[in-house]
């Protein structure tokens, strides 16, 4: 009877250990495969952080880019006020020209008109002069 309740424990133990070793064996390729995931996790973000600081770097350069792109634009802004300043200069002078370049030609035609005036006088004295005898 002893014999045989040794031999129902050493069973019941190997049963159990063979449990506890099936159990064991699934703990450790949970743990496996945990390790891989993480592993992997890992890697993952490892490229997203590569990825990122590229993101980065590139935002850089944009930023960059679009400074100048903005010096440029108030460059070229403050140009143009010039420019349309100096065209309003210009049209002014050109204004100035016209009006001078008008009152001459007034002045001018004053003159004709003097000029006309004084060789009408002078044909009259040659015709009053010339009823004179002179000996």
């Amino acid at each position: 009877v002893v014999a045989d309740e040794v031999r129902n424990l050493a069973e019941q133990s190997q049963k159990s250990l063979a449990g506890s070793h099936e159990i064991i064996n699934q703990i450790v390729e949970d743990i496996t495969q945990t390790s891989k995931m993480m592993a992997k996790n890992a890697q993952d973000l490892q490229l997203i952080n590569e990825q990122t600081k590229n993101n980065e770097e590139s935002i850089t350069q944009i930023k960059s880019f679009m400074d100048q792109v903005n010096e440029i634009s108030v460059l070229s802004y403050t140009r143009s006020q010039n420019l349309a300043k100096s065209i309003e200069e210009i049209l002014d002078k050109i204004a100035q020209i016209k009006t001078s370049s008008n009152n001459s030609l007034q002045s001018v035609e004053e003159m004709m008109q003097m000029i006309e005036n004084l060789e009408s006088v002078a044909k009259e004295l040659e015709n009053i002069l010339s009823g004179f005898k002179v000996e």
